[in-house]
């Protein structure tokens, strides 16, 4: 095995390739097929090398579309895999995935598969980051799925640059904004104090829902265009013993809420149309704001839709990268200045994808320096909003 201090060195050196491919012109993101260095990480016993394999059954995620597998992550990594492997997926239906890494967070391009045991989710998923795999994949609920190593530690280096963790203990921050991550959109010609965006005040998975309705009540926000749940999924949250958001309940309860239940995917059809349900909803309840947008963490959908207001309303990219990149100074301590190489991977892994999306292209130059306002325009048309509709929407959040 590599001694520690070369180990360290080569890590090092591979943040920093990764950093300098991912912010560079036209060579955005890094894909689970792109070949880095990497240090392969042994797992045999004695000189016989362990075979790693687990087979388990698959049902559907409905609201994204991936495959659940049944089976816990304490349980996948008891099997011997670990976090930065590279694994062979073989469902019983014949269908095989090759050579895609196992992560605890989203850290492929666009499309790409990957193995993932979300922190707080309970379960292992196999799923295409920001688009479906259950229907691609022809599976039926119970399906069969092996999963086997294809490589030791073979994408641990990007594992690392991007892996994140939160703590859920409120006194671990400053404040019960940090906590909650709450603030208000700026930019372009946004209205002051009439956006708001962060966590859920209403699916305490996360510890965050009471602290985030305090802020809701404080802030008096009269709209809540909740990205993540359905309205069945908004009641399961009223029924449970330790919700106590009253202030959330009732701007549900009097029509004041839009509970969309998006899944992944913002370039799809589906997303689109959803996020065009929410705007023509808070436009039709004559609602004068504050709005507040939010998913489960206020991260990725609520990142997507608050990128697509802003650009509706004149902002640059550096003011949307700026707006986006503050959930992870919040949850992570992640800063441009403290932490350089993984804010600039982050930033391009991510809110360069949602600009990729709107704008058409991932050439980073044309992005830097592209106007997001017809992209905008064009992205609702396509979900099915009329020119009138996105001028009134535009005239609503715009000073």
């Amino acid at each position: 095995m590599l001694n520690k201090s070369i180990r360290n060195n080569m890590k090092k050196s591979v943040a920093l390739l990764l950093a300098a491919m991912m912010v560079s012109g036209g060579s955005v993101l890094v894909s689970a097929n792109e070949q880095v260095p990497s240090i392969a990480l042994e797992q045999s016993l004695g000189s016989e090398t362990k075979v790693v394999e687990i087979h388990s059954t698959v049902v559907r995620n409905q609201k994204h579309n991936s495959a659940i597998v049944c089976l816990a992550p304490e349980d996948f990594l008891n099997a011997g895999f670990q976090l930065g492997d590279s694994c062979d997926i073989e469902f019983d239906n014949g269908h095989v995935l090759t050579d895609i890494p196992f992560y605890n967070g989203y850290y492929v391009k666009n499309g790409a598969p990957l193995v993932v045991a979300y922190p707080g989710q309970g379960f292992i998923q196999i799923a295409r980051n920001n688009q479906g795999l259950f229907d691609e994949m022809e599976l039926q609920e119970g399906d069969g799925v092996t999963i086997r190593l294809h490589e030791a530690g073979k994408y641990y280096d990007i594992y690392e640059c991007f892996a994140q963790t939160y703590s859920l203990d409120r006194s671990d921050y400053n404040s019960d904004i940090e906590f909650c991550n709450f603030r208000t959109m700026q930019g372009g010609n946004l209205k002051e104090n009439l956006l708001y965006r962060g966590a859920s005040p209403v699916d305490n998975r996360l510890g965050r829902a009471a602290y985030t309705d305090a802020l809701l009540r404080d802030t008096g926000i009269q709209y809540l265009l909740d990205l993540s749940d359905t309205p069945e999924d908004m009641e399961a949250h009223f029924a449970k013993d330790d919700f106590c958001s009253e202030y959330a309940a009732e701007l549900y309860h009097n029509g004041k809420a839009s509970a969309l239940g998006i899944g992944s995917g913002y370039g799809t059809d589906v997303y689109k149309q959803k996020v065009v349900q929410g705007m023509r909803e808070m436009l039709s309840s004559d609602t004068q704001g504050p709005v507040y947008i939010h998913c489960v963490e206020g991260k990725d959908r609520t990142g997507f839709v608050c990128f697509l207001l802003e650009s509706l309303a004149g902002a640059s990219y550096d003011e949307m990268a700026a707006d986006y990149m503050v959930t992870y100074k919040n949850y992570y301590s992640v800063t441009e200045e403290g932490t350089p190489v993984k804010y600039d991977a982050i930033k391009s892994l991510y809110f360069d994808a949602f600009a990729a999306c709107l704008h058409g292209t991932e050439d980073l130059d044309q992005l830097k320096h592209a106007d997001y306002t017809q992209d905008a325009v064009n992205y609702l048309v396509s979900g099915g909003m009329t020119l009138e509709e996105v001028s009134a929407l535009q005239a609503f959040i715009t000073k």
